[in-house]
């Protein structure tokens, strides 16, 4: 037991590890790609007036005049000591901010991330079942695998919220409670998960059609166990390894595109703040931003792989992982 606890924490240093340095690398690339573009801040505070001397004092207070090697190393120490910066574009500082916004894109994307796991999975198993259900929900995974989430949006939008006027098309704020807030994140929870579904469903259903012409699978049918039995209990299992990995890599697709969804449903989420901050070249806060949603992406596909490793020992073994 002692011997397994310790393969396991090399295992989830090897997966930490790479994630780091990522994050480190991405941190210098994104920097150096705002400050070596052309423009910065002063162009959106002073789009259509101001002398050059205001703008040259503003670009002075805000170091932008410093070398990228000096701005870089200050705003990283910064950074780990957890003095994140003060928004250029709202006067507020980079955590007070993201602590308002927060709440909706975690809802958002954590809801819309079970939803695609959950039915993707269970859509994927009932595919490999010959059935007219199985088939009408191929057609349903071959439609959303071809829309993109804003053409889902749209067409959620028109049918639920202008045609039949069921649902909201959005507004909802930050210091409403989780109820209230439900009926507002429903449409876009649906617009963000639908095309993961589909995508999850057919992965699944390859998965488990492999797996269903193994040997051991043919002799669970000779002992007599039942269709659902062997899905369930035989195939399942085996193919949650790589449906897992797959559903971690969803988790990039999930967090990128809560900058388009949270954008057509008018959403105050990480999201749309990170477009509105990007499009200002706000620099604090798109660093911030950039960080969190890169961190979120690498944390959830380094624990997908590790549950890959734990599920499916053939993708590794305990004595492969080398001591620390």
């Amino acid at each position: 037991m002692q011997e397994s606890s310790r393969s396991l924490f090399r295992l989830a240093i090897l997966c930490l590890l790479p994630t780091a340095l990522f994050l480190w690398l991405f941190s210098i690339l994104l920097f150096a790609l705002f400050v070596w573009l052309p423009g910065d801040i002063t162009g959106t505070i002073f789009a259509t007036e101001g002398d050059q001397q205001t703008i040259a004092s503003i670009r002075v207070a805000l170091e932008l005049e410093k070398p990228f090697p000096q701005r870089y190393i200050a705003w990283l120490y910064a950074f780990l000591q957890g003095d994140w910066g003060k928004s250029e574009l709202y006067g507020l500082p980079v955590k007070t901010l993201i602590a308002q916004r927060l709440p909706i894109s975690l809802t958002l994307s954590l809801t819309s991330f079970l939803l695609a796991s959950v039915l993707g999975t269970t859509i994927g198993v009932w595919m490999t079942k010959p059935s007219a259900t199985s088939k009408a929900l191929a057609i349903f995974v071959q439609l959303f695998i071809a829309l993109p989430s804003f053409l889902v949006a749209i067409a959620l939008i028109l049918v639920f919220a202008v045609h039949w006027q069921l649902l909201p098309t959005g507004g909802v704020s930050p210091e409403q409670s989780w109820l209230s807030q439900a009926r507002y994140l429903l449409l876009p929870t649906l617009a963000l998960a639908l095309p993961q579904i589909a995508i999850l469903a057919r992965f699944s259903e390859a998965a488990m059609r492999e797996i269903l012409v193994a040997p051991f699978i043919t002799t669970a049918r000779a002992k007599g166990l039942t269709p659902n039995k062997i899905l369930i209990r035989q195939a399942l299992p085996v193919a949650a390894a790589p449906i897992l990995a797959l559903s971690g890599m969803q988790c990039a697709f999930l967090i990128s595109g809560t900058v388009i969804i949270e954008s057509v449903f008018s959403l105050p989420g990480l999201g749309s703040l990170f477009l509105k901050a990007a499009l200002a070249r706000d620099l604090p806060l798109v660093l911030a931003l950039a960080i969190i949603f890169a961190a979120l992406t690498l944390l959830a596909n380094a624990i997908a792989e590790m549950l890959a490793k734990i599920l499916d020992p053939r993708r590794t073994t305990y004595d492969e992982i080398p001591a620390l």
